[in-house]
């Protein structure tokens, strides 16, 4: 299935479906950035498709069949050593089309979680720390007010 351009916000998505994610995004208040910075990974090209700056978070967005995801992967391994798997400096997710988010190392489930404290939203990785990538607290669980296994898409006219 080929991807439609899509306008939101002044901006042109390759697809609808990234337009959608920055339209979720926004009611979520996340701030993002669109195609902020490419990478060259052993020759490879890679343009993210969002950069999540408040919560160190890129999301790469695919739809069904679409190829890519092994260099949201590269990525991820380039930016974090290995010594920071608990709580990486800076996660690599990979939404799709149904809103399931996965990490792009090592392809485990995240849930968008949401702090007590701050009231911010974060994408938690199950494999990973509790803490609030926004403000930082952590205490177990306790400051988790609720997670949400998948992102419901806003939809966009078009």
């Amino acid at each position: 299935m080929k991807a439609i351009p899509t306008e939101y916000k002044g901006i042109f998505f390759r697809s609808k479906l990234e337009a959608s994610y920055a339209k979720t995004l926004d009611e979520l208040k996340i701030v993002w950035v669109y195609e902020h910075n490419g990478y060259d990974i052993r020759g490879v090209k890679y343009l993210p498709d969002f950069w999540l700056p408040e919560i160190r978070t890129f999301l790469e967005v695919k739809g069904p069949f679409i190829p890519g995801a092994e260099k949201a992967r590269d990525l991820a391994v380039v930016l974090n050593p290995e010594e920071e798997v608990w709580f990486p400096n800076v996660l690599v997710v990979i939404g799709n089309e149904l809103g399931e988010l996965r990490l792009a190392d090592d392809d485990s489930h995240v849930s968008l979680a949401v702090c007590e404290r701050c009231k911010g939203y974060w994408f938690m990785p199950d494999t990973g720390s509790y803490a609030c990538r926004n403000c930082g607290i952590y205490d177990g669980d306790h400051h988790i007010i609720r997670t949400f296994d998948i992102l419901t898409l806003s939809q966009l006219q078009v």
